[in-house]
């Protein structure tokens, strides 16, 4: 259970560690894919996996094969791959598989689990600040009326009166002649001050935390996209994809569906063409050949690594 002091934590600074949190379940999303595609990546993997852009798809490559001491390679069609045999060295029982996609796994759980602790702490802040608005104006009532603290206090109800007068009794024995303003200094301002301090932190946290719900919402449709595009990539038809969710109205989702594809056209070269109706279509012929290229090089591989546990199988039996 969360602490007092890390729940306020939360509500002033937003949800700890969430990067962190997105990084190494992409990381183990990545590490996963390589798993599964016997140590032989591209680019349209990391665009599968990641959601990024194609340009931040390839910084990204580019520092996971630094990591990982991956080896470039170019196929007989002309194609960049990426392989990994250090992660594969232990038969991948040394990576752990991921239980979720990028940054879409974390946005859901701290949308849930801190809604009703922030409303809480939202609601004491109010109050706080209702409290300053109250006793500063009281204090402000009590200097231009001339009355005396006694006299406004006995209008109160006890409770209010009881910290109005310790708070004037304090304020008169360090200065007499300041007690009146110490009185809307210590009741009203410093209250007020803090409150809206409090208040003013947890928009900006919480600013930041959309940022990062709508960039995770982004990629989500990103990945969304791509594997309608990889799946068919020799017609794609952007009025035909169909995504799950809206990032917003219908209209503004159609149009960041259309735009990622573009996206993907000019890095992978589409032939575009309009079908008579106003509507383009996109043909990806290079996504096409290196889907076949990628599958008929993890075969290769997958039927080496066959022959290779076949053979020390038989050298063990000729041993005994």
């Amino acid at each position: 259970m969360q602490s007092p002091l890390a729940m306020f934590r939360e509500y002033l600074c937003g949800a700890a560690g969430l990067p962190e949190q997105r990084t190494k379940a992409e990381l183990l999303s990545t590490l996963s894919t390589v798993r599964d595609e016997m140590g032989v990546i591209s680019l349209r993997d990391i665009l599968a996996v990641t959601g990024l852009s194609p340009e931040n798809a390839q910084q990204y490559l580019d520092k996971f094969l630094v990591r990982f001491t991956g080896e470039p390679a170019v196929t007989a069609g002309g194609r960049v791959v990426y392989h990994f045999p250090e992660l594969l060295k232990t038969g991948g029982a040394a990576l752990p598989a991921a239980q979720c996609t990028g940054e879409s796994c974390t946005a859901e759980v701290v949308e849930s689990g801190s809604r009703r602790k922030h409303g809480v702490l939202a609601l004491m802040n109010l109050s706080n600040l209702l409290f300053s608005v109250y006793y500063g104006v009281l204090s402000i009532r009590t200097i231009v009326s001339g009355q005396s603290v006694a006299a406004v206090s006995d209008q109160m109800h006890p409770g209010v009166a009881l910290l109005f007068n310790a708070i004037y009794s304090l304020a008169s024995e360090s200065h007499a002649a300041f007690a009146l303003p110490g009185l809307f200094f210590g009741l009203g301002v410093v209250p007020f001050g803090v409150a809206s301090l409090f208040f003013a932190l947890h928009r900006r946290a919480m600013g930041r935390q959309a940022d990062g719900q709508r960039r995770a919402a982004e990629r989500r449709l990103r990945r969304e996209v791509y594997a309608q595009v990889f799946a068919t990539p020799e017609r794609v038809d952007p009025g035909r994809i169909r995504v799950p969710f809206d990032i917003g109205r219908r209209r503004s989702t159609g149009k960041a569906v259309a735009s990622i594809i573009d996206e993907l056209a000019a890095s992978y070269h589409a032939e575009i063409e309009d079908d008579g109706e106003g509507h383009f279509i996109y043909r990806f012929p290079e996504l096409d050949a290196e889907g076949r290229e990628l599958a008929e090089i993890r075969r290769g591989a997958k039927n080496a690594q066959r022959t290779v546990e076949r053979v020390i199988f038989d050298s063990r039996e000729n041993a005994r």
